[in-house]
């Protein structure tokens, strides 16, 4: 799910990426192997991965559903509804205030929310530009220090329990 027949990232790539997000999303699946895929799985594209992390945040968001955050029931976010409309304010309201970051989804760099006049300021890049110049920005970082060995040993115990729920035993990394 989520990747792209087409030869480059571009119109094509996009639907077919955002389209396959959404219905993996819908679909309940939580973990997708597409993104930056393209050409019938036979070209990675570290543009098209870093535009597809946006397509995959937004179908996340949108199976969540409208206005109910994690632990929120429909009944409670009518009720809250009925309760904002009822005080006349939306933006100051204590729960909105509380809770906006959670249900917002804020796009990275390479997706460009602002006006045209300030996209023409900055030399009017497609996504594509964008997400080259941010793939750049990442790239000279360089890579991260790696794990400390106890903090791995705790993630490497935590997958391993889960797969062990679902039937599923896993190498150990020390017996390697």
């Amino acid at each position: 799910m989520a990747l792209s027949d087409a030869k480059r990232a571009d119109y094509q790539a996009g639907l077919e990426t955002g389209m396959g997000a959404i219905l993996a999303a819908l679909a309940g699946i939580n973990v997708v192997s597409g993104p930056g895929i393209l050409d019938y799985l036979l070209t990675q594209s570290l543009e098209k991965l870093l535009l597809d992390h946006e397509a995959c945040g937004m179908a996340l968001r949108l199976v969540r559903g409208v206005g109910q955050g994690a632990s929120e029931s429909s009944a409670e976010t009518v009720a809250l509804i009925e309760a904002v409309v009822a005080a006349g304010h939306f933006l100051s309201h204590p729960h909105t205030r509380k809770n906006f970051r959670d249900q917002l989804f804020i796009p990275g760099p390479a997706i460009d929310r602002g006006s045209h006049g300030a996209w023409e300021k900055r030399g009017a890049p497609s996504a594509f530009e964008a997400a080259a110049a941010e793939v750049k920005k990442i790239l000279a970082r360089g890579n991260p220090a790696p794990l400390d060995d106890a903090l791995r040993r705790e993630l490497d115990r935590l997958i391993s329990e889960d797969a062990s729920r679902c039937g599923v035993e896993l190498p150990r990394h020390d017996d390697v």
